[in-house]
């Protein structure tokens, strides 16, 4: 599921879930301009990969690179603070 070369975002996420809802468009935003691979994971669908990364809340945006996490974050937060997360 994720590449093995270079950073990758995946943001795990509910329908119903208000903070999901609103981190969406800001992240991909800034994951476009940064040319940052983003795949959503609604965890109701795919349950078994949010067990696999421990997912306990949501959103959570895990940015692996090389294909490793590496890095993670939870809750909503604002644009600033994701590109400082994926360029860190």
């Amino acid at each position: 599921m994720t590449p093995n070369k270079g950073k990758f975002l995946l943001q795990f996420s509910a329908l119903w879930c208000g903070p999901c809802t609103a981190l969406t468009p800001v992240i991909s935003k800034v994951a476009e301009e940064l040319s940052v691979p983003l795949s959503k994971v609604d965890i109701e669908e795919n349950a078994e990969l949010a067990v696999q990364y421990q997912v306990r809340s949501i959103p959570t945006v895990i940015l692996f690179e090389d294909g490793n996490p590496v890095d993670q974050f939870v809750g909503m937060i604002g644009e600033q603070k994701i590109r400082d997360f994926i360029t860190r």
